[in-house]
Protein backbone atom coordinates (compact mmCIF):
# COMPACT_ATOMS: atom_id res chain seq x y z
CA UNK A 1 0.00 0.00 0.00
CA UNK A 2 2.78 2.36 0.86
CA UNK A 3 4.55 1.61 -2.40
CA UNK A 4 1.34 2.21 -4.35
CA UNK A 5 0.91 5.60 -2.75
CA UNK A 6 4.47 6.53 -3.60
CA UNK A 7 3.96 5.40 -7.17
CA UNK A 8 0.79 7.43 -7.57
CA UNK A 9 2.53 10.48 -6.16
CA UNK A 10 5.39 10.13 -8.63
CA UNK A 11 2.90 9.60 -11.45
CA UNK A 12 1.07 12.79 -10.52
CA UNK A 13 4.30 14.77 -10.62
CA UNK A 14 5.13 13.34 -14.04
CA UNK A 15 1.67 14.19 -15.38
CA UNK A 16 2.01 17.74 -14.08
CA UNK A 17 5.36 18.16 -15.79
CA UNK A 18 3.97 16.80 -19.06
CA UNK A 19 0.99 19.20 -18.85
CA UNK A 20 3.27 22.19 -18.27
CA UNK A 21 5.49 21.16 -21.14
CA UNK A 22 2.54 20.75 -23.49
CA UNK A 23 1.18 24.16 -22.48
CA UNK A 24 4.52 25.79 -23.11
CA UNK A 25 4.76 24.11 -26.51
CA UNK A 26 1.25 25.26 -27.38
CA UNK A 27 2.16 28.85 -26.61
CA UNK A 28 5.34 28.69 -28.69
CA UNK A 29 4.60 29.40 -32.35
CA UNK A 30 6.87 29.15 -35.30
CA UNK A 31 7.97 32.55 -36.72
CA UNK A 32 5.23 33.86 -39.02
CA UNK A 33 6.15 35.04 -42.54
CA UNK A 34 4.37 38.15 -43.76
CA UNK A 35 4.75 40.68 -46.54
CA UNK A 36 4.82 44.47 -46.74
CA UNK A 37 3.67 46.15 -49.95
CA UNK A 38 4.24 49.87 -50.52
CA UNK A 39 2.18 51.63 -53.19
CA UNK A 40 3.78 55.00 -54.00
CA UNK A 41 1.64 57.74 -55.52
CA UNK A 42 3.40 60.51 -57.44
CA UNK A 43 1.96 63.51 -59.29
CA UNK A 44 3.49 62.08 -62.44
CA UNK A 45 2.84 58.33 -62.70
CA UNK A 46 5.71 58.05 -65.19
CA UNK A 47 8.36 58.84 -62.58
CA UNK A 48 10.64 56.26 -60.93
CA UNK A 49 11.39 56.19 -57.21
CA UNK A 50 13.70 54.58 -54.67
CA UNK A 51 12.97 52.69 -51.45
CA UNK A 52 15.64 52.30 -48.77
CA UNK A 53 15.16 49.23 -46.59
CA UNK A 54 17.50 47.20 -44.40
CA UNK A 55 20.51 49.30 -45.48
CA UNK A 56 19.78 48.63 -49.15
CA UNK A 57 18.31 50.83 -51.88
CA UNK A 58 15.79 49.46 -54.32
CA UNK A 59 15.17 51.30 -57.59
CA UNK A 60 11.52 50.97 -58.58
CA UNK A 61 10.38 51.71 -62.11
CA UNK A 62 7.41 53.97 -62.75
CA UNK A 63 4.06 52.35 -62.10
CA UNK A 64 5.52 49.46 -60.08
CA UNK A 65 4.99 48.71 -56.39
CA UNK A 66 7.64 47.85 -53.85
CA UNK A 67 7.08 44.58 -52.01
CA UNK A 68 9.17 42.57 -49.57
CA UNK A 69 8.12 39.07 -48.44
CA UNK A 70 8.95 36.43 -45.83
CA UNK A 71 9.21 38.89 -42.95
CA UNK A 72 8.73 37.80 -39.35
CA UNK A 73 6.66 39.96 -37.06
CA UNK A 74 8.49 43.06 -35.98
CA UNK A 75 9.08 46.75 -36.64
CA UNK A 76 10.48 47.91 -39.98
CA UNK A 77 11.59 51.24 -41.40
CA UNK A 78 11.51 52.44 -44.99
CA UNK A 79 12.54 55.68 -46.73
CA UNK A 80 10.83 56.52 -50.01
CA UNK A 81 12.46 59.11 -52.29
CA UNK A 82 11.94 60.42 -55.82
CA UNK A 83 13.66 63.20 -57.71
CA UNK A 84 11.92 66.50 -57.08
CA UNK A 85 9.80 65.17 -54.22
CA UNK A 86 10.09 65.43 -50.46
CA UNK A 87 11.29 62.08 -49.06
CA UNK A 88 9.07 60.21 -46.63
CA UNK A 89 10.15 57.97 -43.76
CA UNK A 90 7.85 55.09 -42.81
CA UNK A 91 7.73 52.91 -39.72
CA UNK A 92 5.62 49.77 -40.18
CA UNK A 93 4.87 47.22 -37.46
CA UNK A 94 4.05 43.69 -38.58
CA UNK A 95 1.84 41.71 -36.22
CA UNK A 96 -0.35 39.01 -37.63
CA UNK A 97 -1.14 39.93 -41.22
CA UNK A 98 0.27 41.29 -44.47
CA UNK A 99 0.33 45.05 -44.83
CA UNK A 100 -0.30 47.29 -47.83
CA UNK A 101 0.81 50.90 -47.31
CA UNK A 102 -0.18 53.76 -49.61
CA UNK A 103 2.36 56.58 -49.73
CA UNK A 104 1.87 59.91 -51.50
CA UNK A 105 4.95 62.03 -52.08
CA UNK A 106 4.64 65.79 -52.42
CA UNK A 107 6.61 67.93 -54.84
CA UNK A 108 9.64 69.62 -53.33
CA UNK A 109 9.38 73.41 -53.23
CA UNK A 110 12.14 75.98 -53.67
CA UNK A 111 12.39 79.71 -53.06
CA UNK A 112 12.73 81.89 -56.16
CA UNK A 113 13.62 85.56 -55.64
CA UNK A 114 13.75 88.36 -58.19
CA UNK A 115 15.92 91.33 -57.13
CA UNK A 116 16.31 94.78 -58.61
CA UNK A 117 19.80 95.62 -59.84
CA UNK A 118 20.89 96.83 -56.38
CA UNK A 119 20.74 93.24 -55.14
CA UNK A 120 18.59 94.19 -52.13
CA UNK A 121 15.22 95.38 -53.37
CA UNK A 122 12.95 92.34 -53.77
CA UNK A 123 10.69 92.61 -56.81
CA UNK A 124 9.06 89.22 -56.22
CA UNK A 125 9.57 86.12 -54.08
CA UNK A 126 7.73 82.87 -54.59
CA UNK A 127 7.75 79.16 -53.75
CA UNK A 128 7.94 77.03 -56.88
CA UNK A 129 7.66 73.25 -57.28
CA UNK A 130 10.63 71.29 -58.55
CA UNK A 131 10.73 71.24 -62.33
CA UNK A 132 8.35 74.17 -62.72
CA UNK A 133 9.35 77.50 -64.25
CA UNK A 134 8.94 80.60 -62.08
CA UNK A 135 6.87 83.53 -63.33
CA UNK A 136 8.96 86.68 -63.52
CA UNK A 137 7.52 89.93 -62.17
CA UNK A 138 6.36 92.79 -64.36
CA UNK A 139 9.27 94.35 -66.25
CA UNK A 140 10.75 96.94 -63.87
CA UNK A 141 10.75 100.58 -64.93
CA UNK A 142 13.74 102.68 -64.03
CA UNK A 143 14.09 106.32 -64.99
CA UNK A 144 16.77 106.78 -67.62
CA UNK A 145 17.30 103.06 -68.18
CA UNK A 146 15.87 100.25 -70.25
CA UNK A 147 15.33 96.80 -68.78
CA UNK A 148 17.33 94.26 -70.84
CA UNK A 149 16.63 91.02 -68.96
CA UNK A 150 17.59 88.98 -65.93
CA UNK A 151 21.05 87.94 -64.76
CA UNK A 152 20.41 84.35 -65.84
CA UNK A 153 17.93 82.35 -67.86
CA UNK A 154 14.59 81.86 -66.10
CA UNK A 155 14.10 78.10 -66.30
CA UNK A 156 12.56 75.19 -64.33
CA UNK A 157 13.89 75.17 -60.77
CA UNK A 158 15.94 72.44 -59.14
CA UNK A 159 17.06 74.42 -56.07
CA UNK A 160 16.69 77.82 -54.43
CA UNK A 161 17.57 80.48 -57.00
CA UNK A 162 17.70 84.26 -57.34
CA UNK A 163 17.64 86.57 -60.36
CA UNK A 164 19.00 90.10 -60.70
CA UNK A 165 17.45 92.72 -62.99
CA UNK A 166 19.73 94.11 -65.69
CA UNK A 167 19.38 97.59 -67.20
CA UNK A 168 21.01 99.60 -69.97
CA UNK A 169 21.41 103.34 -69.62
CA UNK A 170 19.55 105.29 -72.29
CA UNK A 171 21.57 107.76 -74.34
CA UNK A 172 20.25 111.22 -75.04
CA UNK A 173 20.90 110.71 -78.73
CA UNK A 174 18.88 107.53 -78.94
CA UNK A 175 16.02 109.23 -77.13
CA UNK A 176 15.94 112.38 -79.20
CA UNK A 177 17.07 111.30 -82.65
CA UNK A 178 13.50 110.54 -83.69
CA UNK A 179 11.93 113.58 -82.04
CA UNK A 180 11.32 117.01 -83.47
CA UNK A 181 12.92 119.54 -81.13
CA UNK A 182 11.58 123.07 -81.31
CA UNK A 183 13.22 126.22 -79.90
CA UNK A 184 11.11 129.38 -80.13
CA UNK A 185 10.40 132.28 -80.37
CA UNK A 186 13.33 133.39 -82.48
CA UNK A 187 14.26 136.21 -82.18
CA UNK A 188 13.25 136.69 -78.56
CA UNK A 189 13.43 139.27 -75.79
CA UNK A 190 12.44 137.59 -72.52
CA UNK A 191 12.22 133.78 -72.83
CA UNK A 192 12.59 130.80 -75.13
CA UNK A 193 10.62 127.58 -75.25
CA UNK A 194 12.43 124.29 -75.73
CA UNK A 195 9.93 121.61 -76.73
CA UNK A 196 11.17 118.05 -77.09
CA UNK A 197 7.88 116.86 -78.57
CA UNK A 198 7.89 113.50 -76.75
CA UNK A 199 5.26 111.99 -74.53
CA UNK A 200 7.82 111.42 -71.77
CA UNK A 201 11.54 111.22 -71.09
CA UNK A 202 13.32 108.23 -69.60
CA UNK A 203 16.53 110.09 -68.81
CA UNK A 204 17.76 113.60 -68.11
CA UNK A 205 18.56 115.79 -71.12
CA UNK A 206 21.18 118.53 -71.13
CA UNK A 207 20.13 122.00 -72.31
CA UNK A 208 23.07 124.37 -72.75
CA UNK A 209 23.15 127.94 -74.03
CA UNK A 210 26.47 129.48 -75.14
CA UNK A 211 27.19 132.96 -76.45
CA UNK A 212 29.01 133.89 -79.64
CA UNK A 213 32.39 133.56 -77.87
CA UNK A 214 31.64 130.01 -76.74
CA UNK A 215 31.07 130.84 -73.06
CA UNK A 216 28.33 128.85 -71.30
CA UNK A 217 25.65 131.22 -70.04
CA UNK A 218 23.04 128.59 -69.15
CA UNK A 219 23.19 124.89 -68.26
CA UNK A 220 20.45 122.63 -67.00
CA UNK A 221 19.37 119.02 -66.97
CA UNK A 222 15.72 118.37 -67.56
CA UNK A 223 13.27 115.52 -67.76
CA UNK A 224 10.46 117.78 -68.93
CA UNK A 225 9.25 117.65 -72.51
CA UNK A 226 8.36 121.36 -72.41
CA UNK A 227 10.82 123.84 -70.97
CA UNK A 228 10.66 127.64 -70.59
CA UNK A 229 14.01 129.44 -70.13
CA UNK A 230 14.26 133.04 -68.97
CA UNK A 231 16.77 134.94 -71.15
CA UNK A 232 15.69 138.45 -70.22
CA UNK A 233 18.99 139.05 -68.44
CA UNK A 234 21.11 138.02 -71.42
CA UNK A 235 22.89 140.66 -73.49
CA UNK A 236 21.63 141.21 -77.00
CA UNK A 237 23.32 139.08 -79.59
CA UNK A 238 23.68 135.62 -81.11
CA UNK A 239 23.34 132.53 -78.89
CA UNK A 240 23.38 128.79 -79.50
CA UNK A 241 20.95 126.51 -77.72
CA UNK A 242 22.30 122.95 -77.51
CA UNK A 243 19.89 120.12 -76.73
CA UNK A 244 21.57 116.75 -76.48
CA UNK A 245 23.59 116.56 -79.74
CA UNK A 246 21.65 119.21 -81.61
CA UNK A 247 22.27 122.97 -81.78
CA UNK A 248 19.91 125.89 -82.53
CA UNK A 249 20.95 129.49 -83.33
CA UNK A 250 18.80 132.22 -81.77
CA UNK A 251 18.89 135.99 -81.67
CA UNK A 252 18.41 137.80 -78.34
CA UNK A 253 17.00 141.32 -78.90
Amino acid sequence: MKNLSKFLKQLGVMLLMITLALGSFAQTKLPANYSIKIDVLLQNSLEDYTVSFNEEEFYIEAGQNFEVNNLPTGRYQFIVTAQGYESQKLTIRLKDKDIVKNVQLHKEEFTVTFFDDDGFSVLKEDRVNFGHSPVAPKVPSKHGYTFIGWSKEVKPVESDVSYLARYKRNSEKSMLELSSIQVYPNPTRNYINVDLNMTSLETLVDITIVDISGSVVYLDKTCNVKNVIDVSGFSSGIYYVKVADRSFKILKL
